[in-house]
C-alpha cells in the first residue's frame, strides 16, 4: 500500500476510508499505545507517530534501513522498541523511552547478550531481518521478536543491557529442500541457506552443520542419496545461490560415513538437480539443474553422458520447485530409473544408456509439475511416480507398464519406510501427501496402495508448505514432511 488508512466502522468491512495524510509510505507493521498514540514502520518513509489527536509526524531513529518491526510497552505508552529490515546478520534495534524524541541503538555487540539452544546455530545470526518485534502484554519488561532463524525471548528490556535468548522448540523456520532416511541414522535434512545437517534423534536440535570440503561454493542441499548395501556411502547435491543461479557455484559431493563429511566430487558437471545411488555400488547418477543426466563410478572425477534422455531433465533455474525425478532400484545393481517429461525410463547399464519402459498419460506433466520417482526398498524392479494433480503410477517388471493406483487423485509427496509386524509378507509402508478417497492429508498404506490410513486432516501447514518427505526404516508408521519455511515435521501413525 501508500499509506495508512482510517475510516469509521462503516469502512471496515473492505472499504477504505480516508488517507492518514503524511503517515509513513509502504507501511510494515503498526502498533497502538494505551494512551491511543500510533506508531507506524514503513519500508519507505521511516517510523511514523500518529497522536490521538490526528497529527502526524517522523521518528526515524536512523536513516538508509527499511523499518518493519514495531512495539509499545504495554504499561508505558512512551517506551518504544522499532527493528529494521535490512537483510543481513546482527542488524539493529533502537528503543526510545520518550516516545520518539531520542533513541537508543541496541545489537549484538551493543547493550545485548544473546544465549542459544540451538547448536548448530552460527552466532552471527541474531537479529537477520527482523519481521517482528512484540511486548509481552503483561510484565512489559520482557518481549519476543522473530527474524530470519527463529524466535527471541527477550528480558530485562528495562535495563541498560537486554538478554535475549532462542525460544526455538517448535518454531523452527527452516526452509526444507531435501530430506533422506537411510538405515544407519533417524535423518538427514538439506535446506536453504543452512547447508545440511544429520539427526541421529529427531526429538534432539542437531549438534552441528555438516562440514564440506572446498573449492565448490556451497549454501542450499538439494537431495541426498544413498547406497543400499552400504548406507554410509553417500551423494548429494548443492546450490550456492537462490536466483539468479550462478554457474560454478555449487555442485555435488560424496560422504564415506554417513553423512558427517563431505568432499566435492573432483570433477562437476553443474549444480543443484536430483541424485541417485546404485543400491550396490559406488555409482552416483546425476541430472544437474537443467542438464542431462550423467554418471561417476569413481567419486565424480570423471563422469560418463548417458544417452536416451532428454537435453534438460530440471529446470535451469528453479531450487524451490518439489520435483525428485530419479532413483536407483532399491535391490537391482547398476540400475536407474528417470522421469523425463511423460517417459519412464531406465537403465539396467549404470546409466550409460536409458530407454523408455513406460508413460504416463499425454498432457499430465510439465516443466513446473511437481514429480516424484521412489523404488521399493525391500523389491526390485517396483517403482512408484507421484504426480501432484495427477494421482499415483506403479510400475513393475511384471505389468510392464505404469499402472494408475486407485483412489489416489493427487499426489504430492510419497515416500517407503519400515514396514509393518502385522503384515505378512513383509511389504514396505507406503506414505502420500495428497488427495486419497477424496480426502486431504498425508496417508499410509501397508499393502500397496491397496488400502489407507489418513495421519493428518490436510488444512494445516503441511498440505499448504509440504516440500519433501522421507519415511524412518527403524520405527514403522514414522513419517518426515519437509516444510518450506517451517522446518521438518515428525508424524507418527498408531499402532
Amino acid at each position: 500500500g501508500t499509506g495508512v488508512y482510517r475510516g469509521p466502522a462503516s469502512n471496515l468491512g473492505g472499504l477504505p476510508g480516508s488517507w492518514g495524510s503524511g503517515s509513513p509510505a509502504r507501511p510494515a507493521r503498526a502498533a497502538l499505545a494505551s494512551d491511543g498514540t500510533l506508531y507506524v514502520t514503513g519500508r519507505t518513509g521511516g517510523v511514523g507517530k500518529r497522536t490521538a489527536a490526528g497529527s502526524w509526524s517522523t521518528l526515524t531513529p536512523a536513516s538508509g534501513y527499511e523499518w518493519c518491526a514495531i512495539t509499545v510497552d504495554p504499561n508505558d505508552p512512551r517506551t518504544v522498541i522499532a527493528g529494521t529490515m535490512a537483510k543481513t546478520f546482527n542488524n539493529p534495534y533502537y528503543m526510545s523511552t520518550d516516545a520518539g524524541v531520542t533513541w537508543k541503538q541496541f545489537h549484538k555487540s551493543k547493550g545485548n547478550s544473546v544465549t542459544y539452544n540451538v547448536p548448530w546455530w552460527p552466532t552471527n545470526v541474531h537479529l537477520a531481518a527482523v519481521a517482528t518485534i512484540l511486548y509481552e502484554p503483561i510484565s512489559g519488561d520482557t518481549a519476543f521478536y522473530s527474524d530470519w532463524f527463529g524466535v527471541y525471548f527477550g528480558s530485562a528490556l528495562d535495563t541498560a543491557t537486554h538478554k535475549w535468548e532462542t525460544h526455538e522448540e517448535g518454531h523452527e523456520e527452516l526452509v526444507c529442500l531435501a530430506l533422506c532416511a537411510p538405515p544407519h541414522v533417524s535423518l538427514l535434512s538439506g535446506h536453504a541457506d543452512c547447508n545440511a545437517m544429520v539427526h541421529p534423534d529427531v526429538t534432539q536440535f542437531p549438534a552441528k552443520m555438516v562440514t564440506d570440503s572446498s573449492p565448490i561454493k556451497i549454501q542450499n542441499t538439494m537431495s541426498f542419496d544413498y547406497m543400499s548395501s552400504n548406507s554410509l556411502y553417500m551423494a548429494r547435491t548443492m546450490t550456492r545461490t537462490h536466483e539468479p543461479l550462478v554457474a560454478g557455484d555449487g555442485g555435488g559431493l560424496f560422504s564415506g560415513d554417513g553423512g558427517d563429511t563431505w568432499t566435492a566430487f573432483p570433477t562437476q558437471k553443474g549444480f543443484g538437480g536430483r541424485i541417485a545411488v546404485s543400491a550396490t555400488s559406488r555409482s552416483i547418477f546425476w541430472v544437474p539443474m537443467g542438464k542431462t543426466g550423467y554418471v561417476s563410478t569413481n567419486n565424480g572425477s570423471s563422469w560418463t553422458t548417458s544417452t536416451g534422455l532428454s537435453t534438460t531433465i530440471m529446470s535451469a533455474t528453479d531450487i524451490w520447485l518439489s520435483k525428485n525425478p530419479v532413483t536407483s532400484d532399491r535391490k537391482r545393481a547398476d540400475t536407474y530409473y528417470v522421469l523425463d517429461g511423460i517417459s519412464l525410463k531406465r537403465s539396467t547399464n549404470n546409466g550409460v544408456s536409458f530407454s523408455q519402459i513406460g508413460a504416463l498419460p499425454s498432457g499430465s506433466v510439465t516443466a513446473t509439475t511437481r514429480t516424484n520417482v521412489i523404488a521399493n526398498p525391500l523389491v526390485a524392479d517396483d517403482v512408484w511416480v507421484s504426480i501432484d494433480g495427477g494421482g499415483l503410477y506403479r510400475w513393475t517388471a511384471a505389468s510392464g507398464q505404469l499402472k494408475k493406483v486407485p483412489n489416489v487423485s493427487l499426489a504430492r509427496l510419497i515416500a517407503f519406510g519400515k514396514y509393518s509386524k502385522l503384515v505378512t509378507p513383509q511389504t514396505a509402508t507406503l506414505y502420500v501427501l495428497g488427495t486419497v478417497n477424496s480426502q486431504n492429508g498425508v496417508f499410509y498404506s501397508n499393502d500397496l496402495g491397496a488400502s489407507w490410513v489418513r495421519m493428518d486432516d490436510g488444512t494445516g501447514v503441511l498440505w499448504a508448505k509440504g516440500g519433501t518427505m522421507a519415511a524412518d526404516f527403524w520405527t514403522w508408521g514414522k513419517v518426515y514432511v519437509g516444510a518450506q519455511g517451517r522446518g521438518v515435521f515428525v508424524g507418527q501413525a498408531k499402532v
